[in-house]
């Protein structure tokens, strides 16, 4: 009448699966945070060149100051950035709708970027900002830009923590096959035709096949 001792644990692996996907899943829905994860990665290259004055033209006025017209004010703005973040990122705000994907991305940019007030000089890449299967490089071009807004120990999904490497490492035999690096759970879950991660409805883009490569690379180099 009870199942075999192998039937308990194939159901109980299934089940586990089953809460994991919910759990990443839950990425797409940005509820609000205590720590803005911007500042433990640098995600966005000041060559972008953001400003103020350009996230107020194309972000500010038309969906945010006539609610709020003190953000018309750098500072203010500054001062309760945490905030229209958290909004913003879960719909909350602007009331009239959601923000575009495009907007988002501007304003999480500029967010990241440091929030700059004025012109940004803009700078030669340095040789960490080349994509390469080493942690350096993929803390800040992968997870730094792409995961760790929801992966971090004040966010979404603090249960997959990506912002150090050792709470990566610690979730080593879960998320990668150092044997098989394709068949590692990472690379399944940010390949999902249905599901990808980050979620399509997100802000952010879905990784392209060299950073593809790269991680697995990596992973097949043994997280080096």
């Amino acid at each position: 009448m009870f199942p075999n001792i192998r039937s308990q644990n194939l159901i109980f692996k299934t089940l586990s699966s089953i809460s994991l996907i919910f759990i990443l899943s839950g990425c797409g829905n940005y509820e609000e945070f205590k720590e803005d994860p911007s500042t433990l990665f640098s995600r966005v290259s000041p060559s972008q060149g953001l400003t103020f004055s350009e996230i107020k033209s194309q972000v500010l006025t038309p969906k945010c100051i006539r609610c709020h017209p003190g953000y018309e004010d750098y500072q203010t703005v500054i001062n309760s950035i945490d905030s229209i973040a958290a909004q913003v990122r879960s719909d909350r705000m602007p009331k009239d709708g959601p923000m575009g994907a495009e907007l988002k991305g501007l304003l999480f940019s500029w967010i990241a970027a440091g929030t700059p007030q004025g012109d940004v000089i803009p700078v030669r890449p340095s040789p960490s900002d080349e994509l390469a299967p080493n942690y350096e490089s993929i803390a800040k071009n992968i997870l730094g830009k792409k995961c760790v807004v929801c992966h971090n120990p004040k966010g979404q999904v603090p249960f997959l923590d990506f912002s150090t490497r050792e709470s990566i490492w610690k979730k080593r035999k879960l998320l990668f096959n150092f044997e098989k690096p394709e068949s590692s759970y990472i690379l399944e879950v940010i390949q999902d035709p249905v599901e990808p991660m980050p979620p399509i409805n997100s802000p952010f883009e879905q990784l392209n096949q060299e950073e593809i490569d790269v991680l697995r690379e990596w992973i097949g180099l043994g997280l080096p």
